[in-house]
Order: structure tokens, then sequence, then C-alpha cells
């Protein structure tokens, strides 16, 4: 919590950095375009009407202005004397916004009910604070109370370890002195991870209790790669990809085989015959070719059942291949089609045209190429086709009927059956087509 608690904070400062930032540019243009305007009323002949000041300083400032009385006279008088107050103005109503921007963000973030923008912005006054200091200092208090709620005395998460334990002692054998594996510590941290909050429903108003995430390990495990080396962690990464694309090929092999267990092997496909092949042994599996996959000996099943994996591994991998690529390269097209409408702009900039197409074209084949790898690589382990296993026979065919086509039985010499009608009415359409040619 502590490590999520100071990510959250450092990205609140730079997010006030940002906005603080955005606004300070934001009031030099404005304040530029004000002294534009307020300059040419000072050497107008004729003063506009009030109406047609107030919507031209709207549309400067991008405000709600309203001038009242004195301020009309004033400006009348000297177009100069309001300026400070309309900038006044601008600033107060950006402050504003900046301070609700991040209100409405901390609370998306944090799942927390923040003070009202009007609160605060009170409190600022009263103390005389800027609106990144009211912003800290409220989440502050907010991340404090949630640590208490968590973490005291009374805390959900103390009280959920507790049982926790005790069900995992129960499930120990007596008198067990054998520490927690890294299993059971996996499982005892996603439990306390999630929780429950009581909360009320806004249609029914009743009250209803939902899950939440109490904590999230992604920030200190972040904490602590950070001071690791790179290639090693890369190492450490790549080891256990390897060791979860192992198990799961052992995993969809054990279900391939459960499946066909009752296929004998000369029923399979020829190319799962070759796979059984290079893996059993071509003697081995001409052993058993007449027997059910099911009924091989128990040496030969791990065997077995990793060739049955890494087949279709194999086929969900060229199919999440061609998946990436198919809407990376649709995509591709998309921008490459816009390119070419619009390269022809490039002449207004006197630069060529032909030049920056190839140029841009090259960015968007390496962006191609990043976005299928990307494609691959994140979908890598869950992504998973539908109807991409081993084809077996069906029900009753036998290995003439799986291997080879169906073909007519030739007539007997001297029968009088007819001849198939769909040969016949096929000769018939040609004639007519032959006909309609001619005419």
């Amino acid at each position: 919590m502590e490590a999520e608690h100071g990510h959250l904070r450092t990205w609140t400062e730079n997010l006030i950095a940002t906005l603080d930032e955005h606004l300070d540019n934001l009031l030099r243009e404005r304040e530029e375009a004000l002294d534009t305007f307020l300059e040419g009323l000072s050497l107008s002949e004729s003063f506009p009407r009030r109406e047609e000041v107030q919507q031209e300083l709207q549309s400067i400032l991008q405000i709600p202005v309203a001038l009242k009385p004195a301020e009309w006279q004033a400006l009348q008088e000297d177009p100069w004397s309001i300026k400070e107050d309309l900038l006044a103005e601008l600033e107060a109503y950006g402050v504003e916004r900046n301070l609700k921007r991040a209100l409405t963000t901390l609370q998306r973030i944090s799942g927390t009910e923040l003070a009202p923008a009007g609160t605060l912005l009170r409190r600022m006054e009263e103390e005389d604070l800027t609106w990144g200091e009211v912003v800290l200092q409220t989440l502050d208090t907010v991340l404090a109370r949630r640590a208490e709620r968590l973490f005291g005395p009374a805390g959900s998460i103390p009280a959920d370890l507790d049982l926790e334990l005790k069900h995992l002692l129960r499930e120990r054998p007596p008198l067990s002195a054998t520490p927690a594996t890294d299993a059971e510590i996996l499982v005892l941290l996603g439990r306390l991870q999630e929780g429950r909050q009581t909360t009320f429903d806004r249609k029914t108003h009743r009250a209803i209790k939902v899950a939440t995430t109490r904590l999230r390990y992604l920030y200190l495990a972040a904490t602590l790669l950070d001071v690791q080396d790179a290639e090693a962690v890369a190492e450490e990464v790549l080891e256990h990809l390897q060791e979860a694309q192992t198990f799961r090929q052992e995993a969809l092999g054990a279900e391939e085989w459960a499946r066909l267990k009752e296929v004998p092997s000369r029923l399979l496909p020829p190319k799962t015959q070759r796979g059984l092949r290079q893996a059993l042994g071509d003697d081995t599996l001409q052993a058993h070719w007449d027997t059910p996959l099911g009924v091989f000996p128990e040496p030969l099943h791990q065997p077995l059942v990793q060739e049955l994996g890494r087949q279709v591994l194999t086929e969900i991998y060229r199919a999440l291949l061609l998946h990436s690529i198919t809407n990376a390269w649709v995509e591709f097209l998309t921008r490459m089609e816009a390119l070419r409408v619009s390269i022809g702009l490039e002449a207004y900039a006197q630069r060529d045209p032909l030049v920056q197409y190839k140029a841009k074209a090259f960015e968007e084949y390496e962006r191609l190429i990043r976005e299928i790898r990307a494609g691959v690589v994140n979908h890598l382990f869950t992504y998973r086709p539908a109807g991409v296993q081993i084809q077996a026979p069906g029900r009753g065919e036998t290995a003439s009927e799986a291997t080879q086509t169906e073909e007519p039985a030739p007539a007997s010499e001297g029968s009088s059956a007819p001849a198939p009608t769909t040969a016949s009415s096929g000769g018939k359409k040609k004639r007519r087509r032959r006909r309609r040619k001619k005419k």
C-alpha cells in the first residue's frame, strides 16, 4: 500500500504541474488577444454597443463575461482599466476548472469520494493556499483514512488474514512444521487483494455489497524491478514464459488425448501421424497402428501427450499470426490510402511529395511490423480460436472411408439402369446456353 500511495502522490504532483503549465500558457495567449482587442477599442472613433463588447470578450477569453454598469462606464472612459479584473476572472475560472479536473481524476483512480470543489475553493481563500496544495492535502487525508480502514486495529485485511491462516492450518496435516509453499502464498495474496464493500444502489435504494480491489501489487513489483538489472529481469521473464508455454502444451495435449483416446492411430490425419512417428518412432507407431490412443502403453503416454499438445499449439500460433497480420494489414492499407490522398499538400510547404511519401510510407511499414509483433506477444498465452483441434473421423467410419474419397460404382454390362439425371440436366443446361449464344 505504501508503494501504491507513493505512486499516486507522485502522479498527482505531475498532474498538478502539467495543469499549472497549461493554465499559464492559456493566460498568456488570452492576455495577448485581450491586449489587441483593448487597443482596438482605445483607437476606435465609435464605441460599439455593450452586447457586442461582451460577446467579443467572451469569444476572446472563452469564459462567461457580464459587465456591470460601473465596469461598462470604466471601459468607455479607459478600455485598459478593466484588464486586470478580466484576467483575474479568467485565472479564477481556470483554477476552478483545473481543481474539478484533478478531483474527478483522483476520484476515479482511488475509488473514494472526495470533497466537493466548492468546499476546497472556500478552503483556499480561508487558508491562503494554492489549488495544488489543497488537492495534495485532500489526497493525503483520503489515503490515510484508507490505510486506517484496511490495516488499522479494526481493519478488514488483518481480520481476513487471520481467517485465511486458520483455514490454511486446518487443511494441513496435524503437527505439520513445513513452511507455506509458493502456491499457498499466491492464493493467500490473491484473496487479500479483493474485498467487499457495502454501498447503496441508486435504482433500488437498497444496501448492496460489491467487490472492490483493496491492494494493487503492481506498484510494489515496479519498485522492486526498478533496482534490478534489466537483462536479468528479461531473462527471468523469458524463462517464466517458456515454462508457461510448456505447461500449456501439456494441458492442450492432455485435452486432445482425452478426446481422441478411442481413435486408432490409422484413422488420425496424415499430419498427426507424421508427428507421432517422429515422437514415438516409426516401429512403435506401426506396432500400435490399430490400437486406440487410450490403450497405448503407459511409457508412451507422456510423449504422446506432448506431441498432440505441440500440434494444437502450433495451429493456435498459426491462427494467431494470421489474425494479427490480417488486422494490422487492413489498418496499414487504410493509413496508406489516407497518405496517398493527402500527400499532395506537401507541395504547399515547399517539400517534394514523392520524397515525403517514401519517408512516411517507410514509417508506416515499421509501425505495421511493431503492431504485428505486439499483437502476437500480447495474445500469445490467451488466444484460443474456435475449432483448433485435431480432426478425428466420424463415428462408424472405416479407414478407407477416412482416407479415400467416395467414387461412384461403375454400371455392369447389359444393365438397363438409366443414366444419372444430373448429367442429362447438366447437358440440357449446356445446350440451352449454346443456343442462347447462337441467337
